[in-house]
């Protein structure tokens, strides 16, 4: 009689794909991805931290005044050297009719960048008011942008974005928004993410910082916005 004897490879092999085959043999844990930071602004100049993103920089939304804003680098919060400001004024032309005016600081690539294997966005900001005082209701956004995402009707629009607010201070506050809390904005009216906000999670090519001064008509405002320490968790 000839006797087979399986080597040990054999045998080892075979015990594996059976583990594998079986049901309940493992368990599979997420992996904590540990913060990525956005940017923090401590190596004294405006390139973000993240791969593929360009420098920072700022626009306004002013019908008067569209080139009347500044961005550069000041103290920081505490032990920080620096952190990012946005200086800016804002006009409603006295037309009888409220226009959306306000400025914004924002970060863009050409690489889209998938967030949703992290929970939330944390920065710190402050938004300060200047002469002529901004209005106390003026709104500070964070918006995501996504220009690759497919809006509900097929179109590719080229500039969807998901939105979330904060109640933001004259001094510095940190703030972490769940990712959850991210959603489309309601002006954009009947305009969604083919697949919800979760869809422009996974494509994010834009991060905006966006004051509205929610000015009346014919009223202007100033104010200062900074920035620090943004990352995602």
């Amino acid at each position: 009689m000839v006797r087979l004897v399986a080597s040990p490879a054999l045998t080892l092999r075979a015990c594996v794909l059976a583990a594998l085959a079986a049901p309940g043999c493992f368990d599979v844990h997420l992996v904590d991805p540990g913060p990525a930071v956005i940017d923090d602004f401590d190596d004294g100049d405006l390139a973000s931290a993240l791969p593929h993103f360009h420098a920072w920089e700022s626009y306004s939304f002013s019908p008067n005044n569209p080139d009347s804003h500044d961005l550069g680098l000041v103290a920081g919060t505490t032990n920080n050297p620096f952190a990012l400001y946005l200086d800016f004024r804002v006009d409603d032309p006295p037309d009888g009719t409220n226009r959306t005016a306000g400025a914004a600081l924002m970060i863009r690539s050409d690489v889209p960048w998938d967030i949703t294997s992290y929970r939330a966005l944390v920065f710190s900001a402050k938004l300060e008011s200047g002469n002529p005082a901004l209005p106390s209701n003026a709104l500070l956004y964070i918006e995501l942008g996504c220009a690759t995402a497919v809006a509900e009707d097929g179109s590719r629009r080229g500039d969807m974005y998901v939105v979330a607010s904060v109640n933001h201070t004259a001094a510095w506050q940190e703030f972490r928004i769940s990712l959850v809390n991210f959603a489309t904005a309601s002006w954009l009216g009947s305009i969604w993410v083919a697949g919800g906000p979760a869809q422009c999670l996974q494509r994010v090519d834009s991060i905006r910082f966006s004051v509205d001064a929610h000015l009346s008509d014919g009223q202007s405002g100033r104010g200062v916005l900074t920035i620090d320490n943004i990352y995602v968790e």
